[in-house]
């Protein structure tokens, strides 16, 4: 990951939180966590985004859908020497997994599920069946039709 050092000799780190929306309370959990060891991005499709304006630093990104997304996420990890990726979407995410091995190389950690994981949670009645698959209670869970 990249880091560089910071005045005190302790390694510092830049972290990015993509579709950061409202996410505030997240946004300074990490810059407090970082305690000037490095840098808070958020990113978000809305320029008006209340966690832009929490972060160290803000960018405006394109939608997640957009074809020119996968370029901008890379030219971010190259440009800010982002060291971790952490989508705070699970729709982003499944858009960013397939860029993980290229933000890697790129010393970017990209946080977040699998794209099994993601699939599953995203259907109620399957995340049911995989939760009681492991033992797990869960309410009584039917689709409506």
């Amino acid at each position: 990951m990249p880091t560089s050092e910071h005045p005190d000799g302790l390694t510092q780190m830049h972290v990015l939180l993509s579709c950061a929306g409202r996410q505030v309370p997240l946004v300074k959990a990490f810059a407090e966590t970082l305690n000037g060891r490095g840098a808070v991005y958020a990113a978000d499709a809305n320029r008006c985004a209340p966690a832009l304006a929490a972060a160290d630093r803000s960018l405006v990104s394109p939608g997640f859908t957009s074809p020119e997304y996968a370029d901008w996420c890379l030219s971010v990890c190259n440009e800010h020497k982002i060291g971790m990726w952490l989508s705070l979407l699970e729709d982003d995410l499944a858009v960013l997994q397939p860029l993980g091995e290229r933000l890697n190389q790129s010393g970017c950690l990209l946080v977040g599920a699998s794209p099994d994981i993601i699939r599953v949670v995203r259907d109620k009645c399957t995340y049911a069946d995989h939760l009681k698959a492991y033992g797990i209670p869960v309410p009584d869970t039917r689709t409506l039709a």
